[in-house]
C-alpha cells in the first residue's frame, strides 16, 4: 500500500478530523432504516431465536422430572387370599381369607426424577445447541456484510448516475454552443457546409448519449428504492475523492480471519461435531437419577403397596441400538472435514483480501492518473474552440476535443466509483462498516445537478 499506519481505526479518526464537516447523514439513516426492513435479516433473527429456545430446553433436561399418573382399573374379580387353617385349628376345612384389591379401585401416582450423571450427555446437548446458535449468528453477518456491500454500491451507483448525467449534460450544452457557432460561421462563409453538418450529427449524438443518462439515473434510482419496504428519497450529491489511508495487508487480513462469518460458521459445524461425539461416548457410561414417588389414592392401596418410596437408579446400556463406535467416527470425519474446509476458506479469504487491497489501489491510482488528463484535455478543448473561432481549426478538431473531456470525466466518475465501493468491501470484510458510513458522511460533497 502507498500509505500505511497501525489501524484502519486510527486511519479512519485521523481522517474525520481534517475532512470538512459537510456530513452526509442520509447514507447512515437509510442504512440503519434497511437494518431494520430487510426480510432476510429479519427471518434469519427469527432462527437464531428458535436455537436460543432449543438451547433453553437443553439446559432445562438437568431439573426434575414430575410425572403425575391417574388410572382407573377394574378387574373381573377381587383380588384376595386365602390361608388354610386346619393344621393349626384341627377343624376340617377351616381357612383365614384377606382381601388385597377390589374388583374398582384408581392408582393416581407422582412422580419425581433428578439426573444427577448422565455420562455427558446432557452437556454435550447443551453444546449442541450453542453451536447451532452461533452458526446462525455467524450467517446473520454474512447476510449483513452482503446486504451492506450491495447498498453502498447501489447508493454509490446513484451518485455515479448523477454525475455521468450532469456530464452528458455538459457535454450536450457545449455542442450545441459549438453547432450555433458552426451555423453562423457557415452563414458568413467561413466553413464549410459539411462541417456545419458533422457538428450537428455530433450534437444530436450527445442529446441520445444524455438522454440515455438520464434512463440510467432513473434505473439506478429505482434499484436504490428497491432495496426499502418504505419510500425513500434517492442519493442528490456526488461525493469527492479523498486519500484514504490504509493498514497494511498483514494486519488487515489477520483482521478479515478473525471475523469472517463464513470461518465461524465452518468453526461452529466443528463444535456440533465434538458436541455429537461427546454424546456419543456418553452413551456407553451408566445413568444416574434419584426418583421419588408417592400415591395419592391411597385409600385403594393394598397393603402390599407402599404410600411412597424414594431411592436411587442406575441404568446401564450394555448393548443394542447401533453401532455406537461407527457413530463416533462418523462425528470424527466430521470434525476433520471442518479442519480441511476452515484452511482452504483461510487462503482463501487471503487471496480475496489482496485482490480487495489491489482494487483499491488501482481505483485510487486510475482516477489520480486521470486527473492530470484531464487537466490536459481541458486546456486543449479551450485552444481548439479558439481556433475554431479564429478559423485556424476544423469544427472536428473542436468536436474530438469534447469527446475527449467527456471520456476522462466519465472515467474519471467510473474510477471513483470504484474506489469507495473497494473500501465498502474492505469494511464489510473487516467489520468496520460503521467507521466506513462515518467516513462518507465526513467527505465534502458537492450538489449534484439534475437536467
Amino acid at each position: 500500500m502507498s500509505l500505511q499506519i497501525r489501524s484502519l481505526g486510527f486511519a479512519v479518526f485521523i481522517f474525520l478530523q481534517i475532512a470538512p464537516s459537510h456530513a452526509n447523514s442520509l447514507i447512515s439513516e437509510h442504512w440503519n432504516l434497511l437494518l431494520q426492513e430487510n426480510g432476510d435479516l429479519a427471518s434469519q433473527q427469527k432462527v437464531i431465536d428458535s436455537e436460543q429456545a432449543q438451547l433453553e430446553n437443553a439446559k432445562a433436561r438437568r431439573l426434575p422430572t414430575v410425572n403425575f399418573t391417574s388410572q382407573y382399573n377394574y378387574l373381573d374379580d377381587d383380588i384376595s387370599l386365602s390361608m388354610d387353617l386346619s393344621a393349626l385349628t384341627g377343624v376340617p376345612g377351616s381357612t383365614m381369607d384377606f382381601d388385597i384389591q377390589d374388583q374398582a379401585y384408581w392408582d393416581t401416582e407422582l412422580t419425581v426424577s433428578l439426573p444427577i450423571y448422565t455420562g455427558g450427555k446432557i452437556s454435550a446437548g447443551i453444546d449442541s445447541e450453542l453451536a447451532d446458535i452461533a452458526e446462525n449468528i455467524a450467517k446473520k453477518q454474512q447476510i449483513e456484510d452482503q446486504l451492506f456491500s450491495t447498498y453502498i454500491s447501489r447508493y454509490l451507483g446513484v451518485e455515479l448516475a448523477q454525475q455521468n448525467l450532469a456530464t452528458r449534460k455538459l457535454a450536450y450544452d457545449n455542442l450545441q454552443k459549438h453547432l450555433d457557432r458552426a451555423i453562423r460561421m457557415e452563414q458568413e462563409g467561413s466553413i464549410a457546409h459539411t462541417e456545419r453538418l458533422q457538428s450537428q450529427v455530433e450534437r444530436d449524438k450527445a442529446k441520445r448519449e444524455w438522454q440515455k443518462a438520464n434512463d440510467d439515473y432513473t434505473l439506478a434510482s429505482a434499484a436504490y428504492q428497491a432495496l426499502f419496504r418504505s419510500e425513500v428519497a434517492a442519493p442528490s450529491q456526488s461525493l469527492s475523492y479523498v486519500e484514504i489511508p490504509l493498514p497494511d495487508q498483514a494486519e488487515i487480513t489477520e483482521q478479515v480471519l478473525q471475523r469472517s462469518p463464513l470461518l465461524a460458521q465452518v468453526a461452529a459445524k466443528r463444535d456440533k461435531a465434538d458436541a455429537g461425539i461427546k454424546a456419543s461416548k456418553g452413551d456407553r457410561l451408566p445413568t444416574v437419577a434419584l426418583f421419588g414417588m408417592t400415591e395419592l389414592a391411597r385409600d385403594d392401596l393394598t397393603e402390599l403397596e407402599p404410600e411412597w418410596v424414594v431411592g436411587a437408579q442406575l441404568q446401564w446400556k450394555l448393548f443394542g441400538g447401533g453401532n455406537r463406535n461407527a457413530t463416533i467416527r462418523s462425528y470424527q470425519m466430521l470434525t476433520t472435514s471442518a479442519d480441511l474446509k476452515s484452511q482452504q476458506l483461510m487462503r482463501d479469504l487471503s487471496l480475496y483480501t489482496t485482490q480487495s487491497l489491489l482494487a483499491v489501489d488501482n481505483a485510487r491510482n486510475a482516477y489520480l492518473s486521470l486527473q492530470s488528463s484531464k487537466e490536459l484535455a481541458d486546456e486543449n478543448l479551450r485552444l481548439q474552440e479558439k481556433a475554431f473561432i479564429q478559423g485556424v481549426s476544423t469544427a472536428l478538431d473542436e468536436i474530438d476535443a469534447q469527446l475527449i473531456v467527456t471520456g476522462i470525466e466519465l472515467e474519471s466518475h467510473k474510477a471513483l466509483y470504484d474506489y469507495y465501493t473497494a473500501l465498502a468491501q474492505l469494511a464489510a470484510l473487516t467489520g468496520d462498516t460503521e467507521r466506513f458510513l462515518s467516513l462518507l458522511q465526513g467527505l465534502p460533497i458537492t450538489a449534484s445537478t439534475q437536467q
